[in-house]
């Protein structure tokens, strides 16, 4: 079997695993019937065959079986050939469709016209020299149509590649292939002890752009911002080509390069000087002048054992504080940043925990109305999440709840706070004056998420809370 495989409705083992019986069925056959050389040469084409997938089932492939049932194959069919004339023969077809199913096209050609000439030659031993001629040629058009076959087959393969480890928009790599080729680069820059380093872009203001404008303005914003970072990766910064897996677009306005085989840390400021300058330039499209800047995390790594997934999180944790410190500027990773994802983490470890033991509660701040009169009347509340959890000791929701948004826990927290808060209404309704209002803070995340207003709504109505109240 070739190392690229061709995708059919059936498995690798299925496929095999029939062959080597049908082989083996034919080899019982010709035992029976007396012919011993045809007996001999298609049992060794199944045990061939059967040797390869025990290999592959014990990850031991070998190419030295997938050319011996090549060869136990193509003997199987000249003794077929030899000894039984033209019903051999026509095992020449299936072992051209066989050869062109599994090898390049090339070999594929070569073996094939070898094997239809050698295996006609040897027919004549039984059938007519001209009986042979004939059948050369519907061999023949076999031959053609599976080397036509074969050259589709090998196109639709190089085309499915490169949609899969391509961005769509811009051409160049995508997550999956990036993140492929970085954990074989660290690999290597380990060996060598060389740096490298990884480069996180995100276009500053882009939301903005794709709201005023619309998404097509945006795309035309990410393809010029592909090119011209593009057009900055050089030979001379010490980055091979970008056919090299070292650019891709890994999400959204977000871009990541990397630079292997770096001698100096000194390299890396060079290259993100030079990607800073070549972005922060007026780009005109459908006569608008967008101003462009970007901002820049930069992660390195020389010797430390480290996966691509954390290698790219660095530069992103990066590039994040770039945003943080005015965007348009670069930010390596570094100790402190390091120090705070590792709080956050522990944050978000003691929210997880607090949900879970129901450590957040709830304080009610009174809202009142000025009367004409002066006097006050209690009009509403606004309800404040607090928590009596150890994790979350000293920490205010000023603190935990960004962090909770940012680690996807802000969901289970408003619907928490509004369970609770309907319990409580639900309490003192009838000492409530009229048209009370009762004022819930939740998360901005909530108005995309679709499943919201029905989990209210059912909250609401569990606690018998009319949602004017709300």
């Amino acid at each position: 079997m070739a190392s690229r495989e061709i995708l059919t409705g059936i498995t690798y083992y299925q496929y095999h695993v029939v062959a080597a019986i049908t082989f083996g069925g034919y080899s019982a056959y010709h035992y029976l019937n007396g012919n011993l050389y045809i007996c001999a040469s298609t049992g060794l084409a199944s045990i061939s065959i059967m040797g390869l997938v025990v290999s592959r089932i014990l990850n031991r492939d070998s190419e030295f079986l997938r050319s011996a049932i090549l060869v136990s194959i193509i003997l199987a069919v000249f003794s077929a050939c030899y000894f039984l004339g033209l019903r051999g023969v026509v095992w020449l077809f299936p072992l051209v469709a066989g050869i062109f199913f599994n090898y390049e096209k090339k070999v594929a050609l070569l073996v094939s016209l070898f094997s239809v000439l050698t295996g006609l030659i040897m027919a004549t031993n039984i059938i007519e020299p001209v009986m042979a001629l004939r059948m050369m040629f519907p061999l023949a058009f076999t031959i053609g149509f599976a080397y036509l076959y074969r050259m589709t087959i090998e196109r639709e393969q190089v085309a499915l590649e490169k949609e899969a480890s391509e961005d769509y928009l811009t051409g160049i790599f995508n997550r999956r292939s990036f993140q492929r080729w970085l954990q074989r680069a660290i690999g290597a820059s380990q060996y060598r002890e060389e740096y490298l380093a990884i480069f996180y872009l995100d276009i500053d203001d882009f939301k903005q752009i794709n709201d005023t404008y619309g998404h097509d303005i945006g795309d035309l914003i990410l393809q010029e911002f592909s090119c011209r970072l593009v057009d900055t990766i050089r030979q001379t910064d010490a980055v091979a080509s970008v056919g090299g897996h070292q650019l891709a677009r890994i999400a959204g306005d977000e871009f990541v390069i990397a630079a292997a085989g770096l001698s100096l840390e000194q390299h890396a400021d060079t290259i993100a000087t030079r990607l800073l300058a070549a972005i922060d330039k007026p780009v005109f499209i459908s006569g608008i002048e967008f101003k462009l800047t970007t901002s820049i995390g930069v992660a390195l790594n020389k010797s430390r054992k480290v996966s691509a997934d954390a290698l790219l999180r660095e530069a992103d944790a990066a590039m994040y504080r770039s945003k943080q410190n005015g965007k348009n500027r670069i930010t390596y990773f570094d100790q402190d940043i390091a120090q705070q994802i590792k709080e956050k983490q522990r944050i978000a470890r003691g929210i997880e925990e607090a949900l879970r033991k129901q450590e957040f509660f709830l304080n009610l701040m009174p809202i009142y109305k000025l009367l004409d009169d002066g006097q006050q009347r209690l009009a509403g509340a606004e309800v404040l999440v607090r928590s009596n959890s150890e994790a979350l000791s000293g920490l205010g929701p000023d603190k935990y709840i960004p962090i909770a948004e940012e680690y996807g826990s802000i969901k289970d927290i408003d619907l928490y706070v509004i369970n609770r808060a309907f319990e409580r209404l639900s309490e003192i309704r009838d000492k409530l004056p009229t048209n009370f209002i009762l004022a819930i803070n939740i998360s901005a995340k909530e108005l995309q998420n679709e499943s919201f207003a029905e989990q209210v709504a059912r909250l609401a109505g569990e606690h018998d809370i009319p949602c004017s109240m709300v």
